[in-house]
């Protein structure tokens, strides 16, 4: 017999069960229900977030080498001025999913 991991649709505990014909083996390796999901969509979180900062910073590297010293202080405030915008959008993006996530819930 073999393990089946599902995940409970009212909470997200694994939930082991038998079955003798269903086989499951993923690229984590053959017994995935040790590693709950959380846990493992948080490592893939963290790994992807530090992926994407260690290539942040060769690339600030890089365009500080090949832009200068003025030309990077200025390259270096539209990224800012483009970090600000991006926040404030992405504060009206979240009010306005969760107003129509609540709207087409019926609530």
């Amino acid at each position: 017999m073999s393990q089946v991991c599902e995940t409970d649709a009212k909470s997200n505990f694994v939930v082991e069960r038998r079955a003798a014909t269903v086989e499951r083996s993923g690229w984590l390796g053959s017994n995935t229900c040790a590693i709950p999901p959380a846990l493992r969509q948080g490592a893939i979180f963290f790994a992807a977030s530090s992926l994407a900062g260690a290539l942040n910073y060769v690339y600030h590297v890089l365009m500080g080498r090949m832009l200068g010293p003025d030309d990077y202080g200025a390259f270096s405030s539209l990224v800012a001025i483009l970090v600000i915008f991006s926040v404030s959008t992405s504060v009206v993006q979240t009010v306005v999913a969760h107003k129509l996530g609540f709207k087409l819930a019926g609530e």
